[in-house]
């Protein structure tokens, strides 16, 4: 493993009106953060799991929508057909094969990406989930985007 890290991040559901790369789309404050804390476009690697587009790298520019995560739209993501996806994308992401990933949004998402890691897409990386309130995941949003 080369040492290095990855984040992926759940999408948010407050976004810009109009068509940008998907980590501008998304305004939440997650993205604040992420966007505050991870100057340089992007010091570590960023991909984003969205409830309409699956899992996408931060710089895809999409469109707007309105489209919440529920238990079905978990299923569906985690499809042999989306973990091959997704499996395809990480290994094409700079940086591959990571050592550390950092999985950052709710349960339904977590529950899509845990799908992911035990169908091997992140490879042998450790693998660290948010947790708690809002206010702790940013925390430890931060803590992973400091830590080096």
């Amino acid at each position: 493993m080369t040492g290095s890290r990855l984040l992926v991040m759940a999408c948010s559901a407050r976004k810009r009106a109009q068509a940008v790369c998907a980590v501008d789309l998304y305004d939440g404050s997650s993205y604040q953060v992420l966007k505050k804390r991870n100057v340089g476009f992007f010091k570590i690697p960023v991909l984003i799991l969205s409830a309409k587009y699956g899992l996408i790298p931060a710089t895809k520019r999409i469109v707007t929508y309105d489209l919440k995560m529920t238990p079905l739209r978990a299923a569906e993501l985690s499809s042999v057909k989306r973990v091959t996806a997704a499996a395809a994308l990480v290994r094409s992401t700079p940086g591959w094969p990571f050592a550390e990933i950092f999985c950052h949004g709710g349960v339904l998402y977590r529950s899509v990406l845990k799908s992911y890691v035990a169908a091997g897409v992140f490879g042998r990386a450790r693998v660290h989930y948010s947790g708690g309130r809002i206010g702790e995941q940013l925390s430890q949003l931060v803590a992973f985007l400091e830590s080096r």
